[in-house]
């Protein structure tokens, strides 16, 4: 496997990256892809707690409650 160089981008030595590693980030891209794609392109949020019905009742919106839902 070839390193790349921090500055140009470019293969260190002159070599190039090999098949295997192409392929292997190739896979790896479209997994995420694939992911995304299924999901709407949505994720997981550090506020996601503020937003879930079924936990915000147990904050008696205090303003310490929320914050301590808030934290992952």
């Amino acid at each position: 496997m070839a390193i790349m160089t921090a500055s140009a981008g470019e293969p260190a030595c002159g070599s190039r990256l090999e098949p295997a590693f192409k392929l292997s980030i190739y896979e790896s891209i479209s997994r995420i892809s694939g992911w995304l794609e299924k999901n709407d392109y949505r994720g997981y949020d550090t506020f996601d707690g503020l937003s879930a019905r079924f936990l915000r009742p147990f904050t008696f919106e205090t303003k310490l409650l929320r914050i301590v839902l808030q934290q992952p």
